[in-house]
């Protein structure tokens, strides 16, 4: 679960780099009898949008036990590992990738860029036709005619009025009718506010790393303190357009636009709707399949600087801009 308060992305400058190392680990437990199973487990990738860039610096992986096939799929959505069992029963597989990755932010110029006509494409968890979701874009995007000014409002709306549940909701309307979501179904409603509102957008699925990180501003003699909390885990944001600059990572769960230089990213778009993962298989009698997913990593901060804030109050939660 990811717990972020007080943050915009688009109101504070700043520069944030750091280095990120670890290991994630995919199990999959197969009971019974299978006559082949396909697994694509996506790799971190290298990375240039208008805020945020990524630099695989170095990435290997095991597989036990030995399949039959295995090779990387370069497709547009990412870089994928794609292993081929044969017939097997009764069998953990276990994958581990070892990571080293470089991630920076720059939240230096952010353009003033408006949206354009609303973007209608939908899937089976985005849904920017549906009537509610198109009513609210409106409703939140009233009065605000750039993109990061809307997007500030979505977030907004989102980390005060959508709860998240781990066990939630995973699509965008019923995230929206229920008040509550996992990341992927917050992610997916945020995707479609952005399309409903003209902003081009898309889901990210990545990894987060453990982190605690205290960010501290001090204005007009009074010093106001921001704090992020992540776990390790798997975790699904988004990404909007800008069309100056291009692409803009962003995280729709809390009270922020900021995507913490935590995350890496592995997989951009439908690949990633669901689960960073897929697992095809075919089977004779009832075989039971379960896989799970674990995280370990250290991030080692290079540059950490953020500066020219103000605050600006609404209701009783404030946010943090940038003058």
């Amino acid at each position: 679960m990811i717990h972020l308060i007080f943050f915009s992305i688009f109101y504070i400058r700043g520069l944030e780099k750091a280095e990120l190392s670890g290991v994630y680990t995919l199990k999959v437990v197969v009971r019974g009898n299978l006559d082949y199973m396909i697994i694509h487990l996506p790799l971190p990738v290298n990375y240039r949008g208008c805020t945020t860039y990524q630099k695989v610096l170095s990435t290997d992986y095991s597989i036990q036990p030995s399949p039959k096939g295995k090779k990387i799929l370069i497709k547009k959505t990412g870089s994928f590992l794609k292993v081929r069992y044969g017939r097997i029963s009764n069998t953990v597989c276990t994958i581990r990738v070892n990571f080293s990755v470089e991630r920076g932010i720059n939240l230096e110029d952010i353009p003033d860029d408006r949206p354009g006509k609303p973007i209608m494409e939908k899937t089976k968890s985005i849904r920017p036709d549906y009537k509610e979701i198109i009513s609210l874009a409106e409703r939140l995007a009233m009065g605000h005619y750039t993109i990061k000014d809307i997007s500030n409002q979505i977030v907004y709306y989102i980390g005060n009025n959508i709860d998240y549940y781990i066990y939630g909701n995973e699509d965008a309307v019923n995230t929206l009718k229920d008040g509550s979501g996992n990341c992927m179904g917050i992610s997916a409603l945020a995707v479609s506010l952005f399309r409903a509102s003209g902003v081009e957008s898309r889901l990210v699925t990545g990894i987060s790393l453990e982190d605690d990180k205290k960010y501290t501003f001090r204005k007009d003699n009074l010093i106001y303190s921001v704090r992020f909390s992540s776990f390790e885990d798997l975790h699904q944001w988004c990404e909007i357009r800008f069309p100056t600059c291009g692409w803009a990572e962003l995280e729709p769960q809390g009270h922020s636009c900021f995507v913490p230089v935590g995350y890496i990213r592995l997989a951009t778009g439908e690949e990633g709707i669901d689960y960073p993962y897929l697992i095809v298989y075919s089977y004779r009698g009832r075989p039971s399949v379960k896989y799970s997913v674990s995280v370990e990593g250290k991030i080692r901060r290079l540059v950490s600087h953020f500066k020219s804030e103000r605050v600006e109050r609404r209701g009783y939660k404030p946010i943090i801009m940038a003058e």
